[in-house]
């Protein structure tokens, strides 16, 4: 389930601004605005914050394609596909960031979901 909210917020900022008709995101620019968060919190440098955009940036191709090819099959279907998802996620992390970053983005990770 917490893999599911986060995943769920971070492709509801796409998918909200497509239903609203205001401009949306490419996985791209989604990517490049997570990465620079993630690198004034965590003090990355240079060469992590590009391979961050990078992974983000095919993930978050993934997720829209997830969510395009299962509305039929509903929350259920798409929510256990964004889990396995956010497992790539963080085994894609775990080579990028040092232990100590890692363990930060855990905490923040773990922070953003009890607010929510």
């Amino acid at each position: 389930m917490k893999y599911f909210v986060i995943i769920a917020l971070l492709s509801l900022l796409t998918l909200s601004n497509e239903s609203m008709g205001q401009k949306s995101f490419t996985a791209t620019e989604f990517s490049l605005l997570v990465a620079t968060k993630m690198k004034d919190s965590l003090s990355l440098n240079d060469v992590q914050y590009e391979k961050l955009i990078e992974i983000n940036t095919m993930l978050q191709k993934k997720t829209i394609q997830i969510h395009a090819e299962n509305k039929q099959a509903g929350s259920k279907g798409i929510q256990q596909k964004l889990i396995e998802l956010e497992k790539e996620r963080e085994s894609l992390y775990t080579e990028i960031l040092t232990k100590e970053q890692f363990e930060q983005y855990k905490i923040k990770k773990a922070n953003l979901f009890n607010r929510n």
